[in-house]
């Protein structure tokens, strides 16, 4: 099992009931003249700009409560601006000249051609996914500006960007602009961690026919984390197909400890070989090998317990914050519909299932698993944005990674009148 944690900084509430000018300019600290071209952008949406010769900007956004600004320019010190109810025009910014972020990085042996490739292979997967190979569609249009630092004795991989990574991404038709602040794989624990600022433009060209682009993003949404949780927000989960379990399962404790084995095998594999070959036989002796695929070919539990149980016993409306919060002392089971069929065709389902018979419409569920942090649970904005450093979730949902994202300010409504 992966354990992945995803961090998207700072993000904001997002409404489409006001529309509001964001304006100011943005100056060198020390000389105090105008920058051009630095990025100006709310974080992880599609409104934003770049500042003019003289370093002034000016975008319109619908937002309602407290915003974050990102101020991005290669040669200066990324900033984060945090909006609140405070007049959002005329505002001021000075940045600081940037120093090498690579020179804190501990020097280590040049990496060969062939260490290069497989690093960012591995980084590619990690960090914009395989979700049902949608994410075949993505670039990383500057690949050259990553540089890669893997500690043999943590078998730690660390990635820097020396600038902003543009991800073109056909699928769903988004030019996607990532200031990386953290990315790490440990090849030990099997943990991926990964902080971003990111901005969303449309691609000017349209690969794909408008029609397919409308598809893929009602594909990418349903089913996410954000329309699960603008379902809780909106009190509409049993409606958007999503039930909800009580879960509690035994641990396949010998399937964990064998994976523990294999994933340090082939961070030795992966520090010795340019190209290294992590197959079961190669890094294992026979009869050894041959039991460990055994073990990793069985279930990551030894049995589960599942309690169906309804989403408004543990959600409850903060009027004042207008946030819905979310709070469950135990693990949560959330499925998924894919077919969407209603309970009458369930019903019908498990008839026909029951007779054989395999000619009716089945559930196609997908599975996440979400538990808490800290005591008092998550409070979930209107656009479906939460902490997310405050809870863990494993399962379908945090395996749509940037490859398959949308702009929290997607609507979906605009998408099915068009």
């Amino acid at each position: 099992m992966k354990y992945y944690l995803s961090f998207l900084i700072f993000f904001i509430p997002l409404s489409s009931d006001a529309q509001i000018k964001i304006s100011g300019r943005v100056v060198d600290e020390i000389t105090k003249q105008g920058i051009a071209g630095v990025s100006v952008y709310i974080n992880n949406t599609t409104y934003g700009t770049e500042t003019d010769h003289k370093g002034n900007f000016s975008f319109n956004a619908m937002l309602t409560g407290e915003a974050t600004l990102i101020l991005s320019h290669i040669a200066y010190v990324r900033k984060v601006h945090v909006l609140d109810n405070s007049p959002v025009v005329n505002l001021h910014f000075d940045l600081d000249p940037s120093t090498n972020k690579l020179s804190e990085v501990v020097v280590r042996a040049k990496p060969s051609k062939d260490h290069i490739t497989k690093w960012f292979n591995l980084f590619y997967r990690e960090l914009i996914g395989e979700y049902k190979k949608t994410t075949n569609w993505c670039k990383i249009k500057n690949k050259d500006s990553l540089y890669f630092d893997f500690d043999s004795e943590t078998n730690n991989l660390k990635v820097f960007a020396k600038g902003p990574l543009i991800i073109e991404n056909i699928f769903l038709n988004y030019k996607i602009k990532i200031d990386l602040e953290q990315f790490e794989y440990n090849f030990t624990t099997n943990e991926v961690i990964f902080k971003y600022y990111a901005f969303y433009e449309e691609l000017p060209l349209m690969i794909l026919p408008k029609n397919q682009i409308k598809k893929n993003r009602i594909f990418a949404y349903e089913g996410s984390n954000m329309h699960f949780m603008r379902g809780v927000y909106s009190k509409t989960i049993g409606l958007d197909f999503f039930y909800i379990f009580k879960y509690s399962e035994v641990k396949n404790m010998e399937k964990q400890r064998v994976t523990k084995i294999y994933l340090k095998k082939m961070a030795e594999a992966y520090v010795k070989e340019e190209k290294p070959d992590i197959s079961l036989p190669h890094l294992f002796s026979r009869d050894t090998a041959k039991y460990y695929q055994a073990v990793l070919k069985q279930a990551d539990t030894i049995s589960a317990k599942t309690k169906e149980i309804d989403y408004r016993s543990f959600i409850k409306s903060d009027r004042s914050s207008r946030t819905v919060n979310v709070n469950f002392a135990d693990t949560i089971l959330i499925q998924y519909d894919v077919n969407k069929l209603n309970n009458e065709e369930q019903f019908s389902a498990r008839i026909s299932s029951s007779k054989a018979r395999v000619t009716a419409k089945k559930p196609d569920y997908r599975s996440t698993y979400l538990y808490f942090f800290k005591a008092g649970g998550v409070n979930v904005q209107r656009s479906g944005y939460y902490p997310e450093a405050s809870l863990f979730m494993y399962g379908d949902m945090p395996e749509r990674r940037i490859g398959i994202s949308l702009p929290y300010d997607f609507d979906l409504e605009k998408i099915y009148s068009k």
